[in-house]
């Protein structure tokens, strides 16, 4: 782990030295902790995370522990990873769920899958906003000011994304990918539903929909070659 952070580290304290205290940058070291599937791209895949497939939080805070205790040893934590924020680890819930049920296994090896007991799980829909929270927030947004201009921030993007261009389907990167507009069709989709959802308006509705319909019916392939960007247009769509 130390070892794969460390490129990094050492990438941001030479460059601070070259900044020569004028614009000094700090990193965050992101976590991530569910599984993907290799592809012949594998190689490029994360190169700034580190990557601990359905491991035990305790297995990762020990290894978190060691990559510290290491970067310390050279140098490269002081000054060089942000204080504030010196970790972001995604889907750490997971990681408790599954502790909770002891259906988690202690290692790092991506050739381990687990199983979450359906059982221990919410019922369907599983869905992540419901009339419910679309209630909570219509009430903060009248009720208070911070809540109130996020609302019209988000108001103001969804205008310019009803006559922004559809997707381009042509793979692009380094990586031949359509990650970027898999993760564009995603951000279209939360920020024009959402509108939706909330007032009804029906030309939020009508240019996603046309959204959604171009990376269906236009997008001959979502590339499952680099695995991703079918997790992410799926997520989208």
């Amino acid at each position: 782990m130390a070892a794969k952070a460390a490129p990094a580290a050492q990438a941001v304290k030479a460059a601070n030295a070259r900044n020569d205290a004028k614009r000094k940058v700090t990193l965050s070291l992101g976590v991530e902790t569910s599984c993907f599937l290799k592809s012949d791209h594998s190689d490029y895949k994360y190169q700034y995370k580190l990557s601990f497939c359905n491991t035990s939080s305790k297995y990762l805070a020990l290894q978190m522990q060691r990559t510290q205790d290491e970067l310390e040893q050279q140098g490269l934590w002081t000054g060089v990873i942000d204080p504030q924020i010196p970790w972001s680890v995604e889907d750490y819930k997971a990681l408790e769920i599954l502790e909770q049920n002891d259906n988690h296994r202690e290692n790092s090896s991506t050739e381990h899958y687990l199983k979450l007991d359906d059982e221990s799980l919410p019922a369907h829909p599983r869905i992540r906003v419901n009339a419910t929270v679309l209630k909570v927030i219509a009430a903060a947004a009248a009720r208070d000011g911070g809540a109130k201009a996020v609302l019209t921030q988000l108001t103001a993007y969804g205008e310019t994304l009803l006559t922004k261009a559809l997707v381009n389907c042509t793979r692009a990167g380094v990586e031949d990918s359509l990650l970027g507009q898999a993760r564009d069709t995603l951000d279209r989709a939360y920020s024009l539903g959402l509108l939706y959802r909330l007032t009804k308006d029906a030309k939020w509705a009508d240019r996603l929909r046309l959204d959604l319909l171009n990376v269906a019916v236009n997008c001959t392939s979502w590339n499952p070659s680099h695995f991703l960007d079918v997790a992410e247009m799926t997520h989208a769509v």
